[in-house]
């Protein structure tokens, strides 16, 4: 058998293949044993994106209406209409599929000599759709539509006007009590029906005959307690009607070139008082006062025409609100509740317009847009988007086999480890920076006509801040601390307490109805301050006059009265031209007169006068001035800073006590004076401390006692309880005071409440945070995850109602109120189920109090404590 010889450089060969063969195994082991340590996952992730969901639609749908299901989070159900003349179209899956739902919508012809159609131009849905299933649709020569099948058929409805083009249809948030509709039209103004649409009656009192185009209505959030309703129209008018739409009062004329387009409250409104309105050619405007000053909004192009605007459903905590450009700028956000604004347009195509937006009401932060000529689109929240993780995998160790005939074959194998990545291009994250403005900058456009209601406005504290914007009417009230116990303890002696009504602005204003001018005027020609005065005389042989009235306390111990006044020294003083200052009683009797001035007096500047009227006080209902001129060159007067100095013995703050009429310690299990509805609840009672809560897991319906017969009729009385929360989640719990009976009745969250159940006092918590409302009015918030105890009085003296937390006065106003119903827990019905915040309360209790009245002081000027 012969041999072959190797060769030498088959030798070295085999060796420099051994040598790499050695090189990987060594790196294969490197590798392996790096794959065993746990390594920090590389987490790329989308940012916040539009994608087009049109599929069942036209591509290049015009969406003239886009209304989302109240019940989104549960049924995924959205409405859009085409205003190209494709109808309506429904989807219930988030937007991913669409159907054309157009049964019982007639095609249209346009008159143009094109195909007949269905052209949306608005789209509305019920606030309570997740009960009624009603929607209405307005159709461009067709007229208005509603469905109550979620939109399986529709049925002509009303509104038989000729021409008339719908521009948009409002339903108020009580449509489940008084069916109210209203409809913008364009050329017809407004139309009304308390009928859920039936019928129709034109509801144009106050609005300019030249000013029918109207554009858009916004039912104040707390249509229910204010009835106030915004207007505007596409002149530039803005108005506002305090009666649910009866009368109208003009609040801004011009508000910007090309007029208006949309108007809507902050969810906050009765806080922050602030309306955003929409412009066809100037931008975005703000009022921060309900409507009677305006200014433009920075951050927001002058020249943007902004046809949608919209508050995230959490504006209360994220203070987000997006708006919607047709003219090519797409989206903007602002996250600091309008005071700074960026772009919101990730992954739109181009500069689409978007005069639609909407915004999935479970407050998930899912967002759709309707766009002019590209259909809708949704924007999935960047914790909502998939992630995308790289693990790194181990890799085989690799392998040198030899073989027997001095052949060595070297195989280093290498497995490489696929991460896996999203279909089509990689995304790019679009980092948008903010910059905050320092301040905020305001154009302000003077309203042309204002009505300004004075209403009491009290100071929330620190932890958040609501701007007040009315006068508080002053009460000249000083109280005295109730003992505690069931027994009156009288206070011997108490201080004097004195109330001026005094403004430099007296007459600044137009003066309400208690004044009575007859011949005298008020002129802007001369004034002590400010600009405006009371005149009178000027003209021959004339009497002129002005009066007011008012009533003062029975315990009264001072009243001065004070003023400025001056004759035209520039006129002839002949004669015998008077000014006279008189004090009458309720049936008109003069108690006392004062002759101010006569021909003889010389009068070359403002001159002040300053009188006590003590001695008449106790007859004083009527203040007159009367100025009398004879046949020779008359003169005229002016008066200036009219003031009134009132002292008086102060009453208790709140009301001397004659005894429990309702009190509730917990010490039983019982709870025999209440009426109970535990729903999947269940209350506890230890240590004289009553625990509600929802039974362990989840639940939709929270326990509630409640009663009707706590509170003495027409009488004064202290209502003090002490309570805290804990396990703190969204769905709130409360401790109520209404002005209405309450049967036990619930009704689905999110729809109307029964009416009149809270609306005196309102202790509710909401996710981290509760606050205190007296007469629909938040004047306090807690802190956050605040579990502590306090205590709250309710004051109730006459028709003043004084709020009081944890011994301190927080607020007091004034309204002829009567409190029939007390309830603790929660009425509501919850649609998606969950956790419930924990109420604890200590003790609940109603005093009697004394017959002693409130310090009622009523001026017809602008009252200061002194």
């Amino acid at each position: 058998m012969s041999t072959t010889k190797w060769p030498i450089w088959g030798n070295l060969l085999v060796l420099f293949v051994g040598i790499c063969a050695l090189v990987f195994f060594r790196q294969g082991i490197t590798q392996a044993t790096s794959a065993q340590i746990p390594a920090q996952s590389n987490i790329l992730s989308l940012a916040d994106t539009w994608v087009i969901k049109s599929s069942g639609m036209p591509p290049n749908a015009d969406i003239h209406g886009l209304a989302i299901s109240p019940a989104f989070g549960a049924d995924g159900t959205l409405f859009a209409g085409d205003g190209f003349g494709s109808g309506v179209f429904r989807s219930t899956d988030r937007g991913e599929h669409w159907q054309a739902i157009n049964q019982g919508i007639p095609l249209i012809d346009p008159g143009d000599g094109s195909a007949p159609r269905r052209i949306v131009r608005c789209l509305a849905i019920s606030p309570n759709y997740a009960q009624d299933r009603t929607l209405f649709v307005s159709i461009a020569g067709g007229g208005l539509y509603r469905s109550t099948n979620g939109g399986d058929s529709w049925e002509r409805v009303g509104l038989e006007i000729s021409s008339t083009s719908i521009w948009h249809i409002a339903i108020a948030p009580t449509f489940a009590q008084e069916r109210l509709v209203m409809v913008a039209t364009y050329g017809h103004g407004v139309y009304r029906s308390t009928d859920g649409g039936d019928s129709w009656t034109p509801s144009n009192i106050g609005i300019i005959e030249l000013h029918p185009a109207s554009s858009h209505i916004e039912f104040a959030p707390n249509f229910a307690i204010t009835r106030r309703v915004f207007l505007t129209s596409f002149d530039g008018s803005i108005y506002r009607s305090d009666d649910g739409g009866l009368h109208w009062s003009l609040l801004l004329d011009n508000a910007a070139p090309g007029g208006c387009e949309i108007i809507c409250c902050s969810p906050s409104f009765s806080l922050d008082h602030t309306l955003f309105v929409g412009t066809r050619e100037g931008g975005l405007l703000r009022s921060l006062d309900e409507g009677n000053t305006w200014g433009h909004v920075p951050g927001i192009p002058i020249t943007a025409s902004v046809h949608s605007i919209l508050f995230s459903p959490s504006y209360p905590h994220d203070h987000t609100i997006y708006v919607g450009c047709q003219t090519g700028m797409s989206v903007f956000r602002s996250t600091d509740s309008g005071e700074t604004w960026s772009p919101y347009n990730n992954g739109f195509t181009d500069w689409l317009k978007i005069p639609q937006l909407a915004a999935d009401p479970t407050g998930s932060g899912v967002l759709f847009a309707g766009t002019h000529g590209a259909s809708v689109w949704r924007l999935d929240p960047e914790h909502l988007q998939p992630t995308f993780t790289s693990t790194p995998t181990q890799t085989p160790t690799p392998s040198i086999t030899a073989t027997p005939s001095h052949t060595a074959t070297a195989t280093a194998t290498r497995t490489a480890t696929a991460t896996p990545s999203p279909p089509g291009p990689t995304p790019t994250r679009l980092n948008i920076t903010d910059t905050p403005t320092p301040t905020r900058t305001y154009t302000p456009i003077p309203p042309t006509r204002v009505t300004m209601t004075l209403t009491p406005t009290s100071t929330p504290t620190p932890s958040r801040t609501a701007t007040p914007t009315r006068t508080p009417t002053a009460t000249a009230t000083s109280t005295a601390t109730a003992t505690p116990g069931p027994t009156a303890t009288p206070t011997p002696t108490r201080p004097i307490e004195c109330v001026e009504a005094f403004s430099p602005e007296s007459f600044e204003k137009p003066l309400p109805a208690q004044w009575c001018l007859e011949g005298a005027t008020r002129s802007s020609l001369v004034a002590h301050s400010g600009q405006y005065s009371l005149r009178f005389g000027g003209s021959n042989l004339s009497t002129s006059s002005a009066s007011f009235s008012f009533t003062l306390p029975d315990q009264l111990t001072t009243l001065g009265i004070s003023f400025f006044w001056w004759r035209d020294s520039s006129e002839q003083r002949r004669g015998r031209d008077t000014l006279r200052v008189s004090l009458q009683d309720a049936d008109g009797q003069e108690l006392v007169q004062i002759t101010l001035l006569d021909a003889s007096t010389e009068l070359p500047d403002w001159r002040l006068f300053a009188r006590d009227l003590t001695p008449w006080a106790s007859a004083a209902r009527k203040i007159v001035f009367v100025c009398t001129t004879d046949e020779s060159a008359p003169s005229t007067f002016y008066l200036d800073d009219l003031a009134l100095t009132i002292c008086s013995r102060s009453l208790p703050q709140g009301c001397e006590k004659l005894g429990y009429r309702f009190a509730e310690e917990f010490l039983e299990g019982n709870l025999s004076q209440w009426q109970q509805s535990l729903g999947y609840g269940s209350y506890t009672t230890a240590d004289s401390v009553i625990e509600l809560k929802a039974k362990e897991g989840f639940s939709d319906r929270f326990p509630i006692l409640w009663t009707n017969d706590a509170f003495p009729f027409g009488q004064d009385f202290i209502f003090e309880t002490r309570f805290r929360y804990s396990h703190f989640s969204a769905y709130g719990t409360t401790i109520g005071i209404g002005s209405a009976f309450y049967d036990g009745s619930r009704y689905l969250q999110g729809s109307e409440p029964p009416p009149g159940i809270e609306d005196i006092l309102s202790i509710h918590q909401l996710d981290a945070w509760f606050r205190i409302a007296l007469l629909n009015q938040v004047v306090w918030w807690g802190a956050p995850q605040d579990d502590t105890w306090h205590t709250v009085q309710v004051i109730r003296q006459g028709l003043t109602w004084v709020l009081r937390v944890d011994g301190r006065e927080i607020g007091r106003t004034t309204l002829a109120v009567e409190p029939h119903s007390l309830y603790i827990g929660n009425p509501a019905i919850e649609i998606w189920w969950g956790t419930w915040t924990h109420l604890h309360v200590d003790y609940l209790r109603i005093v009697h109090c004394t017959s002693q009245g409130p310090v009622t002081i009523w001026m017809p000027l602008i009252w200061k404590q002194s």
